[in-house]
């Protein structure tokens, strides 16, 4: 067995403790133990694989703390921890690992503050995994040497910084999950930079200020997640360009002014979230080109005007919210024929006229459906009483 140079178990049942005799399996090179249900900690005889180049020992119930001999394996590539219970701070030996590609730690009980020594070692790094862990701190601004990176995952964090501007030098950068992680002051608009990026997760964030129109150069963007947080002003009419959005999640902000009519160009949008800023003027007419679209949201705003015919086009859609405006005149029967319209929110606006009578939901898919606060009139159609 000692001449073994790589050994998968990975996505097995496997229990109990990662045996001490592994250490003598000394011509490995590749050690794949992934998905299984291994307890215990790293044994200490594991430093002596000094020919690894693959360690992936992730999704198991590992605990304690790493060892810093690990520093000792030069030759590793790529290493997975994710998915475990390693507690404590990630070793500053594991600096000694200049080869390294792919590091993993998310979803751990990892505390301290942001490896700094990860910036100047790890100079071949293309993805870097620390989310779903305790570091607190700053983010450093050095971050922004970092090129090679492909993927950055900070997601759930405790940090207590800014988001550096010098993270726009990351001009390789595909995905960036910040979210959740506590990051406060503005998104810097150097962010445009990043024009290979085609997910942005900036959500639940104590971000300030404006939405910046750089946004607009992002072109490769298809999720855009930057809810709950405290930007104000406008949605930027650059947006439009971002044409290969899937995804976009705006909700929860202080956002003022009016929807973009270049929202229309999103025609790629399966989801557009707007709900509960201080959005004002009608609905432009241009949404209803987004035939792609299942869900939309923008109720509670301070929106008014009627609701366009062109939302007739939105075949697909599932969830319509438009509930908590100042939405004047009737439904529009266009709207009457979304047949996969499963939620229909119109609740507390102005709408008149005679209740809906056509929905032809109303006796197939409907499950959610509030008009309340609303002057319709007219008889309540029996055919929803089928819902």
């Amino acid at each position: 067995m000692v001449s073994i140079t790589e050994l998968a178990l990975n996505e097995n049942q496997l229990n109990g403790e990662i045996p001490s005799e592994i250490g003598n399996m000394v011509q490995l090179t590749k050690l794949f133990l992934y998905r299984n249900q291994l307890t215990g900690m790293i044994p200490s005889e594991m430093v002596k694989l000094t020919s690894l180049a693959y360690l992936d020992i992730g999704r198991n119930s590992l605990n304690g703390t790493l060892p810093s001999e690990l520093g000792n394996i030069k030759g590793l590539t790529e290493l997975n921890f994710e998915f475990n219970k390693f507690t404590g701070a990630i070793p500053s030996d594991l600096r000694y690992l200049n080869a390294l590609t792919k590091l993993s730690v998310a979803q751990n009980q990892f505390r301290g503050t942001f490896p700094s020594w990860i910036v100047e070692s790890f100079t071949l790094i293309d993805h870097l995994h620390l989310d779903y862990n305790q570091f607190t701190g700053t983010l450093p601004s050095e971050i922004g040497t970092m090129t090679t990176l492909v993927h950055l995952n900070l997601h759930s964090n405790k940090f207590t910084s800014s988001i550096p501007s010098e993270i726009g030098n990351l001009k390789s950068l595909t995905f960036l999950w910040v979210g959740w992680s506590n990051f406060q002051g503005t998104l810097p608009t150097e962010i445009g930079k990043l024009t290979l990026l085609t997910v942005l997760d900036a959500s639940h964030l104590s971000l300030r200020g404006s939405i910046p129109s750089t946004i607009g150069r992002m072109v490769s963007m298809t999720e855009l997640a930057l809810n709950q947080n405290q930007f104000t002003g406008a949605i930027p009419s650059e947006i439009g360009n971002v044409v290969q959005l899937t995804k976009l999640f705006l909700y929860e902000n202080q956002l003022t002014g009016i929807i973009p009519s270049e929202i229309g160009n999103l025609d790629q949008l399966t989801e557009l979230w707007l709900y509960s800023n201080h959005l004002s003027g009608p609905l432009p007419s241009e949404i209803g080109y987004l035939t792609s679209l299942t869900a939309f949201s923008v109720g509670p705003n301070n929106l008014n005007g009627t609701v366009p015919t062109e939302f007739g086009n939105l075949s697909e859609v599932w969830h319509l919210s438009l509930g908590g405006n100042n939405f004047t005149g009737t439904i529009p029967s266009e709207i009457e024929q979304l047949s996969k319209l499963t939620e229909l929110l119109l609740q507390e606006n102005l709408f008149t006229g005679p209740f809906p009578p056509n929905l032809k939901t109303c006796s197939t898919g409907m499950t959610n459906f509030c008009f309340y606060g609303n002057q319709f009139t007219g008889v309540f159609p029996s055919e929803c009483c089928n819902v």
